[in-house]
């Protein structure tokens, strides 16, 4: 067991500082990875495919299905 919390704070250690030292890899100011980048025609196309969508989707109600 004692080589076990001798690894966990060695390695936690090393790499605290690690990040502390040199960064995380990160620029502070860039977006979280899950953050979508697209252009302004990229997200109109969605908005039209999305209405599209919506319309279809109410018909479907409509006829009951």
């Amino acid at each position: 067991m004692a080589h076990f919390f001798g690894r966990w704070l060695g390695y936690g250690l090393g790499s605290a500082l690690g990040r502390a030292l040199f960064g995380d890899g990160r620029d502070e100011r860039s977006p979280p990875a899950a953050v979508r980048r697209g252009t302004e025609a990229d997200f109109r196309a969605d908005e039209v495919r999305f209405a599209e969508d919506q319309k279809r989707l109410e018909e479907q109600e409509k006829q009951g299905r």
